[in-house]
Formats: structure tokens, C-alpha cells, sequence
């Protein structure tokens, strides 16, 4: 009889920690499994982008001057700015050549561009043209062009071949293409010219975005390009360039990648999970060897 009551007991206290188990392990499942905010980004990267051709002008975000007397084509940036509203200005000097108000979202990328209308009769703007730094594939890259020029609705060419069709003024599109040179101009839509953009020649790089922005006036002949490039990370499989094989225990490292304390918690955890489902089963199905009973 005492025997019995043991192995009920124990049968009892294997089922009993065998639940508490069961609901660590769902907590600690769910805790793994909730995103980590250690690393989120907590601002959004901008660069400004200097459009307006033939002025000199202090680039001024937020009433800080983040480039003094830069020269139209130049690129500021990154600026790591707090999410919210903030106010670009170009400025000659006391006067303001143009400015307005952007928002910046957390964890983004985007080119603040100051530029001219597409009227030469009305003032100066500021178009926002976010990033897209998506992963891609090995071997492509990513050619965004923009028309920013002063200048009716246009087409965007490659060597003579129209890549983008009726583009107007603050518009931007976007294609995955080879690496290589591109030799790309603007014309007047549905036209061979006279050219809004002469031609201007890009190296486009694997893995990585390339913006085109045609800024200037086309009556005034002050038309140009600006270009600004940014690497991209690539997606997909590629033929491995080193094999590790154990030495000093990288092998593991690599094939484990690195796994977190939680991480071999919850192993461990599954590890006595096992053992107590075995544990369980032997109380369970165990003979009662000299009770009275089983005679």
C-alpha cells in the first residue's frame, strides 16, 4: 500500500511539474517571439538635396545651417532627425530662395529635394522622394530618375530608348536594371526633342539604389543632373565564397547563428520537457512489485 501511494505521489508531482513546465514554456515561447525594440530606430535619415541651379545658397533645417554657401548638385546628408515635422530653407545670404515643411518617420530614408517649378514663373519647391532601400537581387540595381527641372511633362530616355513615359515635375520612377553605363537625356513627351536634359552619362553599381534628379531650366539652358547613390543590401541565394569547418568552434557559431540566452532557455527547457514525458510514462505504467494487490 505505501509503495502504491508512492508511485502515485511521485506520478502526481511529475504531472504537476509537468504543467508548470508546460506553461513556461508557452511564456517563454511568447517572449521569444515578441519583436525586440532594443535595436528600432528611434530617427529618419534625410538628405537634402540642392536643386536649384545657378544659386549659391546655406542649406538651414530646423534653423541650423547643415551646409553654408553650397554650390546647387550638392548632397547633404545623412541627417538623423526625430520623428515629426521639420522645416528646410535655402537661403542667399538674408533672403530665402525657398522653404517648407517635411515630416520624417522613424526607421526611413528619404531625399528632401529643393527645385525649381515647372513654371520658371512660380517659386521654388521642395518635394520629398523616400528611399526605397529594399534588399535585391545579386547582379541588378535599382535607377530612380526624377523630373525636378523647369519644364512641362517629360520623357526619360536610355541611349534613345524611352525608359519612362510622360513624367511631370516632382514625379519620380522607378525600374530594376543591370549594372552598367546609362547615357540618359529628357525630351518633351511623345517628342525627340529639343532636349529638356542633355544627355548625361551614370555608372550604375551593383547592389545599390541610383537617384537621377534633372534640375534647371530648359528655356534658360541651365539644365543638369543630380546624382545620388546609396548601397543596398542583396536578397536571395549567392554560391558561398568560404566554407567553415569547425575550426575553434566557428562551425557551430555559424550554424547556430549566435543563439541568445532565451534562445538556449527555451532548448534547455525542451530538453526536461522530454525527460519528465518519460519520467511521467514510467510512473505511470511501472509494476507495483510486492503488493499484496498484485497477487
Amino acid at each position: 500500500m505505501a509503495h502504491d501511494m508512492e508511485v502515485s505521489m511521485g506520478a502526481r508531482w511529475a504531472r504537476g511539474l509537468l504543467s508548470a513546465l508546460v506553461v513556461a514554456l508557452a511564456a517563454t515561447a511568447v517572449v521569444l517571439g515578441l519583436p525586440s525594440t532594443a535595436g528600432a530606430a528611434t530617427t529618419g535619415d534625410v538628405y537634402v538635396v540642392h536643386g536649384l541651379a545657378g544659386s549659391t545658397a546655406d542649406i538651414v533645417v530646423d534653423d541650423d545651417t547643415v551646409a553654408a554657401a553650397a554650390a546647387p548638385k550638392t548632397v547633404v546628408g545623412p541627417l538623423r532627425l526625430a520623428p515629426g515635422k521639420h522645416v528646410l530653407t535655402l537661403k542667399s545670404g538674408s533672403n530665402s530662395l525657398v522653404s517648407g515643411e517635411f515630416t520624417v518617420t522613424a526607421g526611413t530614408s528619404s531625399d528632401v529635394v529643393a527645385h525649381r517649378s515647372s513654371d520658371a514663373s512660380r517659386s521654388a519647391v521642395i518635394t520629398v522622394f523616400p528611399n526605397d532601400l529594399r534588399a535585391i537581387a545579386p547582379g541588378k540595381a535599382r535607377l530612380v530618375v526624377a523630373h525636378t527641372a523647369t519644364a512641362p511633362p517629360a520623357d526619360i530616355r536610355d541611349k534613345g530608348e524611352v525608359l519612362f513615359r510622360n513624367v511631370a515635375n516632382g514625379e519620380s520612377l522607378t525600374l530594376e536594371v543591370p549594372p552598367g553605363t546609362c547615357v540618359l537625356d529628357i525630351v518633351p513627351t511623345a517628342t525627340s526633342g529639343p532636349t529638356i536634359m542633355d544627355p548625361v552619362s551614370v555608372v550604375i553599381q551593383p547592389g545599390t539604389l541610383t537617384r537621377v534628379y534633372a534640375i534647371g531650366d530648359a528655356s534658360a539652358g541651365t539644365t543638369d543632373a543630380v546624382v545620388h547613390v546609396l548601397r543596398l543590401s542583396t536578397s536571395g541565394g549567392t554560391r558561398p565564397s568560404i566554407v567553415r569547418t569547425g575550426d575553434g568552434g566557428q562551425a557551430a557559431d555559424s550554424f547556430t547563428g549566435g543563439r541568445s540566452p532565451m534562445t538556449w532557455a527555451l532548448i534547455a527547457a525542451l530538453a526536461c520537457f522530454a525527460g519528465l514525458i518519460a519520467l511521467n510514462r514510467r510512473s505511470s505504467s511501472a509494476p507495483v512489485i510486492g503488493s499484496r494487490h498484485s497477487r
